[in-house]
């Protein structure tokens, strides 16, 4: 029986990409002020997400054809800046996700959010596109080593709420919430809307998939089914 699912934020939960992307293009302009760089569009998206914002600014930096050490970290640290100051301007919750959330709700589910999002910008996106009644607590990055895949990051919540894996239903968009959730051996439910490609997630197997969050429902009621006759 499933009775708490754990979400992922970016590409799960939110559209955050146009964000990240005006941060990108507004930090590639002040670094390279009077340099015709790449000005980055959605379509370069899928290759920048996945596991939190030091991979998307590697990913960034290496299209750019960035190598010096130096301007690396100064662009690293003016994006981190940027992104903070413009984070929650542009991002926006996907269809169908308040309602299914609410869905949840008056179903007795407990929802909580898992990201490798910096924990001062996803405590900021939490409390403006979601309520406590919605939401009742998220985890994300504070700079210890544990992230996901690590199943470690997954403790605090467990002992916290005393949570236990076969009742959890985790719910991603990425390869790198696909194996969190095998390593944590929670049921795993994959969003195909998301910054993920395609072909990554047609490779995928031993889970569920929805094009729409609001599918959701049908997911748990399909596990809880399955654990019943079982």
């Amino acid at each position: 029986m499933i009775k708490h699912v754990i979400f992922d934020l970016d590409g799960t939960l939110l559209d955050t990409m146009s964000d990240m992307l005006l941060a990108l293009n507004l930090t590639t302009k002040k670094i390279f002020p009077k340099r015709r760089m790449h000005h980055f569009k959605k379509t370069d998206g899928v290759f920048l997400y996945g596991n939190g914002q030091n991979v998307l600014v590697s990913r960034a930096l290496k299209i750019l054809g960035v190598e010096d050490a130096q301007i690396k970290e100064e662009f690293k640290n003016t994006f981190y800046q940027i992104y903070e100051e413009k984070s929650n301007t542009l991002s926006k919750p996907y269809p169908y996700v308040i309602d299914t959330l609410l869905e949840l709700k008056r179903r007795g589910i407990n929802c909580y959010i898992l990201s490798n999002k910096p924990i001062k910008i996803l405590s900021r996106a939490v409390n403006k596109y979601f309520t406590s009644a919605l939401i009742i607590d998220f985890l994300g990055y504070t700079g210890e080593v544990h992230k996901k895949p690590d199943p470690f990051c997954f403790l605090p919540l467990k002992e916290k709420y005393s949570l236990k894996e076969e009742e959890c239903l985790y719910v991603g968009d990425s390869l790198v919430d696909y194996q969190f959730a095998k390593n944590t051996n929670m049921h795993l439910c994959m969003v195909m809307y998301g910054y993920e490609s395609k072909q990554n997630l047609d490779a995928l197997d031993n889970a569920f998939f929805i094009r729409k969050m609001n599918k959701l429902p049908q997911v748990i009621d399909y596990i809880d089914s399955y654990v019943k006759i079982k």
